[in-house]
């Protein structure tokens, strides 16, 4: 056998001629001894002098793959280790590839032994113990974060359930608090005859860019401050107000007062047509308490009278007075009733009405 003087340089100068690629070919998976590879390797046992250098070159030629210094280490122990344990015992690989052959491990296979360095930390040397060991399951609070719902783009929610995404529904609304969801719903009762003749609900369905809002499948259409700019009837007849019906208006004070003007254009069932146009003043009054049978309110009365002029598109022409008073409650942003009275224009009495909420829904009370 060579000399200790001998021995180093007759590791390096076998293992320089070694194929690394086939050595990588004929290693088992599990852990084996040196000597084994060696055998392995040259398909016979080495003689003497070579199975002396063998091992050590052979891991030298391992080690290689790590530092040059694990070379000469492992040249210099030449024992019977094996190579996971050879390679435990050699600092982690720098990030970058070695400049000299042979190939860098990144080529190895995910299931050959040197796959053990790469998970040791690149600031210090992994000890035996720590590699020996089952690989380490992922920090609790890694497994959390991996496992938290994850944030959406705002249209979708996660199920808490784990079963994926759903639609989110955001109502748009407008400045004077109407919003997509809201419903109205109202009876009129004919306080002359004292009877229901009656009722119906206005449920909002869409706000538009221009805070108008269409309601009833558009069969309705609604100003931004919800005063009714057109109606079609389940007979067919139709109703359209230009600008609005100017009834009343958004957080109406106490002692203002306005002029009124507005035009309604109609075609009946009986599809008799015409426009009726209204002019007047309204006053609103101090706030009051009314019962309707949605419940007790408290509400502004916004009184308006006036003059109509009525004509038909077969030429009669029909005046007379008309007064309405609405009930409008600061809290829901909306009527919460209306008295109706118009006479012609001698005085005698031709509408007497009551119009009262019986249920509303807003989506901002809900939210």
């Amino acid at each position: 056998q060579p000399g200790l003087s001998d021995f180093l340089p007759a590791a390096e100068s076998e293992a320089a001629g070694l194929d690394l690629d086939f050595l990588w070919e004929v290693a088992p998976r599990e852990e084996f001894g040196i000597d084994l590879m060696a055998s392995e390797y040259y398909g016979r046992a080495p003689a003497a002098a070579l199975a002396a250098v063998a091992p050590a070159a052979a891991a030298a030629t391992v080690a290689a793959a790590a530092t040059p210094a694990a070379a000469r280490t492992l040249a210099a122990a030449a024992g019977d280790m094996a190579v996971t344990e050879v390679l435990q015992t050699s600092p982690s690989k720098p990030t970058s590839p070695p400049a000299a052959p042979p190939a860098a491990p990144a080529a190895a296979p995910p299931a050959a032994p040197t796959a053990a360095p790469t998970s040791a930390p690149p600031a210090a040397p992994a000890s035996p113990a720590t590699t020996t060991a089952a690989p380490a399951q992922p920090a609790p609070a890694t497994e959390a974060a991996a496992n938290a719902p994850q944030a959406t783009d705002g249209r979708t929610t996660r199920n808490p359930d784990g079963g994926g995404e759903r639609p989110v529904y955001n109502p748009r609304s407008n400045p004077y608090g109407y919003a997509e969801g809201d419903t109205f719903s109202y009876q009129v009762t004919d306080t002359w005859k004292g009877e229901v003749t009656g009722r119906y609900t206005t449920a909002i369905e869409e706000v538009l860019d221009s805070g108008q809002m269409l309601a009833n499948g558009q069969q309705v259409a609604l100003d931004a401050q919800g005063r009714l700019q057109s109606l079609r009837h389940i007979d067919g007849s139709l109703q359209r107000f230009e600008p609005h019906q100017d009834l009343w208006w958004s957080k109406p004070t106490p002692g203002q007062s306005r002029d009124i003007e507005f035009k309604e254009i109609f075609e009946r069932a009986d599809k008799v047509r015409g426009e009726t146009r209204y002019s007047g003043s309204s006053s609103v009054g101090r706030l009051q308490k009314i019962e309707t049978p949605a419940g007790e309110f408290e509400a502004l009365p916004i009184e308006s009278s006036g003059w109509y002029h009525e004509a038909l598109a077969d030429g009669t022409r029909t005046s007379g007075k008309f007064e309405r008073t609405v009930w409008y409650s600061p809290k829901l942003g909306h009527p919460v009733a209306i008295d109706i009275k118009d006479v012609d224009r001698v005085g005698k009495l031709l509408k007497r009405e009551r119009v009262e909420l019986t249920h509303a829904q807003q989506v901002r009370s809900a939210q």
